[in-house]
């Protein structure tokens, strides 16, 4: 899907699915040219999710530190 959008096409908002959460989200035309020109893939989770995943990173990274801490 993302290699056709990405083509000679008329660019327009496309829906995905989270790969997390199953709800669809927006994929706007200026994020995909965004995309597009850093050569990034396109987005596998809506921004709700991706925040939860950083948080929940974070949230590992302070539990790892403590325990190194600790020894």
């Amino acid at each position: 899907m993302s290699e056709q959008v990405m083509s000679n096409q008329v660019p327009e908002d496309i829906d995905i699915e989270c790969t997390w959460c199953k709800n669809n989200f927006v994929f706007c035309v200026k994020e995909q040219e965004f995309f597009k020109e850093k050569s990034y893939d396109f987005p596998k989770k809506c921004k709700e999710c991706i925040k939860k995943k950083k948080q929940i990173n974070k949230t590992r990274t302070k539990t790892k530190t403590i325990s190194k801490e600790s020894d």
